[in-house]
């Protein structure tokens, strides 16, 4: 390892379930000709002062050479490289990379393998084995791998390899999904898997749920027209919309609505992260669409019974997830077909989609229509995406409605 006067080149910005050879906390900097840095378990993201920021996972061995440039042991890491920081250097045993814009994975296996793809940009690699050195250009898509001889092949690109953004607070460890799961939301979790089955929120006081218990189970009427979720870390409020002729609000900084009809103000249940339905009368089962049973194991799905609508914030998820970009809403939504084993009336619903208190969609749901697909893009500068289900003329009773695949898509 180098040798030298020790400068900060960089710091421990985030760190989720990490031991360390020798501790380190968040916050505290990192230096180059120093000794190396050995992550023992968990994830880790680095920021360099050049604005460069390193995820590794463990088992991971490195060290930083200067500024622009450090040496990866044995590990695995993706790098994310600013204009500004163009040349920025990895070494490892077998080969170096020299980055020439954006974002490339390495990983080391325990043969002494390299491994590297790039996700975005374009980078040069050069093997260190042997008198033939031998180089490759790789752009976006590409992989190569170099072996203990030095010799380069091409292998597969694999976009989900590496964790390539991590937050402790929302507990995020992305692995490059280009979807979130809003029903995954619901039920607790950041939309990467990490809700409760069944689990969502009561649309009294913004507290999640996890239980049907024999109060939630009768039909509603509101008691308050919005609740805040501060419990749920992408979702910024649940409300009752057209309770009375007053806008409706529909986020904790203050945006209201106007367009939605006066409804009756009740409503059954409460958002939830799955697709059932059980009432007075009707025994709890799996809803049903496009004659597909959705159940937990295989669909990602979430009720939202009339007259109920929740609103989730764009920017926060911009916040915990930097590099990509959310783009779109998209599911399919329908009324269950289970509806027809316990009544021979056809309720009706109208589905919301709105940005920033400004309608996008208002689509009217039939049972005898099946069910549809929806999709509402953003702009960048959008905060808030607002849901909402209401009743056609009149009672919400049999309204299950159910959005399947409820996604924000990311570039």
């Amino acid at each position: 390892w180098a040798k030298g006067i020790a400068q900060p080149v960089a710091v421990l910005e985030d760190a989720m379930a990490a031991q360390w050879e020798s501790p380190l906390q968040i916050g505290e900097p990192l230096f180059d000709k120093s000794r190396p840095y050995t992550l023992l378990k968990g994830f880790a993201k680095i920021r360099f002062n050049s604005g460069v920021t390193v995820h590794l996972e463990s088992p991971a061995k490195f060290m930083f050479d200067s500024a622009d440039q450090m040496r990866l042991e044995y590990g695995q890491l993706a790098a994310r490289v600013p204009k500004a920081a163009k040349g920025f250097r990895v070494d490892t045993p077998t080969c170096q990379i020299i980055d020439l814009g954006t974002e490339f994975g390495v990983t080391i296996s325990e043969l002494g393998e390299t491994k590297v793809q790039m996700f975005d940009g374009k980078a040069s690699l050069a093997s260190k084995i042997g008198e033939q050195q031998r180089s490759a250009f790789l752009t976006k898509g590409q992989a190569r791998r170099v072996d203990m001889a030095g010799r380069m092949s091409v292998v597969s690109f694999a976009p989900n390899a590496f964790v390539r953004e991590i937050n402790s607070q929302t507990q995020i460890v992305w692995r490059g999904e280009t979807e979130l799961d809003l029903a995954d939301m619901v039920g607790g979790g950041n939309g990467l898997g990490t809700g409760m089955a069944g689990a969502g929120i009561d649309p009294t006081t913004g507290n999640a749920r996890h239980l049907f218990d024999e109060g939630i189970l009768l039909t509603q009427s509101a008691s308050q027209r919005f609740a805040a979720t501060p419990k749920f870390e992408f979702i910024d409020c649940v409300f009752v919309p057209g309770l009375d002729d007053r806008p409706a609000q529909i986020s904790t900084t203050g945006l209201t609505c106007e367009a939605f009809p006066r409804t009756d103000g009740s409503y059954w249940g409460y958002p939830l992260n799955g697709a059932w339905h059980v009432g007075q009368g009707v025994p709890r089962h799996t809803l049903v669409l496009d004659g597909k049973t959705l159940d937990q194991n295989n669909w990602r799905a979430m009720t939202l019974h009339p007259n109920m609508g929740l609103t989730f914030d764009l920017q926060r998820i911009r916040q915990a997830l930097p590099g990509p970009r959310p783009v779109r809403f998209c599911a399919r939504v329908g009324l269950s077909e289970t509806i027809s084993d316990f009544i021979d009336t056809r309720p009706e619903s109208e589905v919301w989609v709105l940005l920033d208190g400004q309608v996008k969609l208002c689509q009217q749901i039939r049972l005898s229509e099946g069910a549809v697909d929806i999709q509402v893009p953003f702009e960048a500068e959008n905060r808030f995406l607002s849901l909402a289900v209401t009743a056609v003329n009149g009672g919400v009773g049999y309204n299950w409605v159910v959005f399947v695949n409820p996604v924000i898509e990311l570039e």
